[in-house]
């Protein structure tokens, strides 16, 4: 029985992180849930939460704050052991779907896209393997934050036609790449395209703490000419200025997680 509420209790802790684009998170010893996990859902869905706080302080705000009850039933263990139960943990994630961003979802196994805006008690809970097999389009909630923070023209070109930009992700959603402002950059509609096919890279200098944008030297020798030369503004690599908002660390660090999975590491 044990196993199995063990078993229950990570499906629910993955499901949570998928909600808020992060990777898939484990339990610690015991079957403990992490608190970093809560930290980052509050954050996700827009709460205010003292990091000093319990585990369970946390998460009985965040379901609070959606309508729910939190009662005996969703800890054990007393103050000391702070751990979540499986009842806790469901009721979380019901909370976090609704206080999260409406979704459209396409299943890899239709040839449609539906919506996915079902009321939690209606909603079942999806196994990882299903987590998987989702891409997640967020509307656009995550476009305005990220054109709010940067500015509304393109990074790479300066385009600055409103209805021309994108909020590209720097680690794709399809990847566990998070709604959040530091994993996102403006770009227009051709230059995201180009970003998602690695016709426009990211350069990281760690030690000056700068990025840039450039194109790979193969493919505008074989591309370039008088007539598109337009379409490659960062031929000579050309920096990106971050804003004070989102800082070069944490840009970085969702670049480098990109890095990784494109280089097939964990």
């Amino acid at each position: 029985m044990a196993k199995k509420s063990a078993s229950r209790k990570l499906e629910l802790v993955q499901a949570i992180s998928a909600l808020y684009g992060g990777p898939p998170e484990m339990l610690g010893p015991g079957s403990k849930e992490h608190k970093p996990m809560l930290v980052r859902l509050a954050a996700f869905l827009g709460l205010p939460i003292k990091e000093d706080e319990s585990k369970q302080t946390h998460a009985k705000k965040i379901v609070e704050a959606f309508g729910g009850t939190w009662d005996v039933s969703c800890e054990s263990g007393g103050p000391r052991s702070q751990t979540i139960t499986e009842v806790g943990l469901q009721r979380l994630y019901e909370a976090a779907l609704k206080g999260g961003p409406t979704t459209l979802v396409r299943d890899t196994n239709q040839s449609h896209v539906v919506h996915d805006e079902h009321p939690p008690e209606k909603l079942a809970l999806r196994s990882t393997r299903e987590i998987e097999k989702i891409e997640v389009i967020r509307d656009v909630k995550f476009r305005r934050a990220v054109l709010d923070a940067w500015g509304t023209s393109c990074r790479c070109c300066s385009i600055s036609e409103i209805r021309l930009i994108d909020a590209a992700h720097i680690l794709a959603v399809a990847n566990n790449g998070g709604d959040v402002v530091p994993n996102g950059i403006p770009l227009c509609a051709l230059h995201h395209r180009m970003f998602d096919n690695g016709m426009l890279q990211i350069e990281i200098d760690g030690v000056n703490r700068k990025a840039y944008f450039f194109h790979p030297k193969e493919l505008v020798s074989k591309t370039i000419d008088a007539e598109n030369s337009l379409l490659w503004p960062c031929r000579v690599k050309k920096e990106i200025l971050l804003p004070k908002t989102v800082g070069f660390a944490a840009f970085s660090a969702w670049y480098r997680r990109a890095e990784k999975i494109k280089n097939g590491k964990p």
